[in-house]
């Protein structure tokens, strides 16, 4: 999976999260799920596939900053 769909993944989950914690009641516990389930997501689906290596940026060339092989 491209780190493009990733991202947009965790966008989503992310937005449909902060929803349901404003509605009240009982969805502000289904939000608070949600959103920790996006927290692994972002800790899952952001790595290098070559080091493992948890990746929030990419340097200008998209390669990793830990191993230096290009990232997609």
């Amino acid at each position: 999976m491209k780190r493009k769909h990733k991202q947009m993944i965790i966008i989503w989950v992310g937005l449909l999260a902060g929803i349901l914690l404003f509605r009240g009641g009982w969805m502000t516990y289904a939000g608070l799920g949600i959103f920790l389930l996006d927290l692994g997501l972002v800790w899952l689906l952001l790595r290098c596939p070559h080091c493992g290596k948890p990746v929030r940026e990419l340097r200008p060339d998209k390669t990793c900053p830990y191993c230096g092989k290009k990232v997609e």
